[in-house]
């Protein structure tokens, strides 16, 4: 006799656990898919969206190759700035050298319209463009927590020609 009045009890507690249980496991399966990978998905897509100027270099090779102009407005510094980058660019390689950000001193020695500021940072690069090798510096500077581009310079080499007189 109270065996049958525990059992209801017993069973009442079974079919809750149960259903905790199956509550539990909807949770954390959301079509069939674990809500952790997809947490572990936007962790990842927010790494992505973590700006660098070396990630911005590579974009911005991509954009001139393809030649969208848009794309490459939106990786500038001033998106307003005067920009037609000529047809048929293409970056073959390249290679970043240094890295450094600027003091005060060192931007203000770097005769550059518009002037550069002191945490700009300099990436100097080697690149081959259309089978031809040469040497840019490009500066950026961070808005909105992404590192933009607000300038750069191609070095030219002089060559020194002998004079025959």
């Amino acid at each position: 006799m109270m065996r049958t009045l525990f059992m209801p009890k017993n069973y009442r507690l079974l079919m809750f656990l149960l259903t905790i249980s199956i509550l539990w496991s909807a949770c954390q399966t959301e079509g069939g898919t674990d809500t952790r990978s997809e947490r572990n998905q936007a962790k990842m897509e927010e790494e992505k969206v973590v700006s660098t100027p070396e990630k911005n270099l590579k974009e911005y090779y991509e954009y001139l190759q393809q030649y969208d102009v848009r794309g490459l407005r939106s990786l500038l510094f001033d998106p307003f700035t005067d920009y037609y980058p000529p047809r048929g660019l293409v970056v073959n390689t390249y290679q970043i050298g240094d890295s450094i950000i600027l003091s005060q001193a060192e931007a203000d020695a770097i005769a550059y319209i518009p002037p550069l500021k002191a945490g700009d940072l300099q990436l100097k690069v080697n690149e081959i463009r259309n089978g031809e090798a040469q040497r840019f510096t490009y500066w950026f500077r961070q808005k909105n927590e992404q590192w933009l581009i607000c300038g750069w310079s191609l070095h030219v080499d002089l060559e020194e020609e002998e004079d025959d007189l």
